[in-house]
């Protein structure tokens, strides 16, 4: 069942690939490496700039740290292992070796599993982020008091949870449930795009709040200043 769960979800595409797109299949496994040392590199500077600063409040700090180390392990686990697979395989299909020695142990549970586990712990970490800077706007003195470090200690816990949990929903239950990551997919791009929608319109009406002060202080001390130095008349 596992294997030929493997076989048709996976391992015969890319045999195509393998087979009639070899330069293209090769492109891919070169960006697949290259992408792994980028998302590395770059994820543990970001981590590295987080732990440090000091003016990042601890809850936005949390999440971001959250958000950084899914990404970083994006770059060490799938993405790097699709790279070292595609490299095995292209150099299997030019000595004609078989490739059915990935199923399923490989492909299936380990690649897969980190695939989901990773691609939905950073999308529902972008998710979290955009609500979290609607609260920040919206509250305003009360986002310090509703948004706590404890609070969201449990919201990040509850996530990872949740993402440990959904790969075994799309590997192991029946082929129809295929579309439920399509399903939330849909969802978290309405909910994120809602969120920063609704970011945008808050944001602009305080900068057009901001700029309407200003210009009315910038009235009030031109005549202030008008009425304190009233203009000489020469007759």
């Amino acid at each position: 069942m596992a294997e030929q769960t493997c076989t048709a979800r996976f391992l015969d595409y890319w045999i195509k690939l393998v087979s009639h797109r070899r330069s293209f299949f090769l492109g891919f496994c070169v960006l697949n490496f290259v992408f792994s040392l980028v998302a590395t590199l770059g994820n543990l500077l970001a981590i590295r700039a987080l732990m440090k600063t000091s003016t990042i409040p601890a809850t936005v700090k949390k999440m971001f740290l959250s958000l950084a180390f899914s990404d970083l392990a994006v770059g060490l686990l799938p993405q790097l292992m699709t790279a070292i697979m595609s490299a095995v395989m292209l150099k299997m299909a030019s000595s004609g070796d078989d490739f059915a020695f990935f199923c399923p142990t490989v492909f299936l549970i380990v690649h897969l599993y980190f695939l989901y586990l990773l691609a939905a712990s950073s999308f529902l970490n972008v998710i979290i982020i955009a609500f979290d800077r609607i609260l920040a706007v919206s509250l305003h003195l009360r986002y310090e008091e509703l948004v706590t470090p404890r609070r969201v200690t449990i919201v990040l816990v509850s996530l990872w949870l949740t993402s440990c949990i959904f790969p075994f929903l799309v590997i192991f239950l029946p082929k129809g449930i295929e579309m439920i990551p399509g399903v939330i997919s849909v969802i978290g791009y309405v909910l994120t795009t809602v969120a920063y929608i609704r970011l945008y319109k808050v944001v602009r009406y305080h900068q057009n709040q901001i700029y309407s002060q200003n210009q009315l202080q910038h009235a009030q001390r031109r005549e202030a200043h008008r009425q304190r130095n009233p203009p000489i008349i020469v007759y």
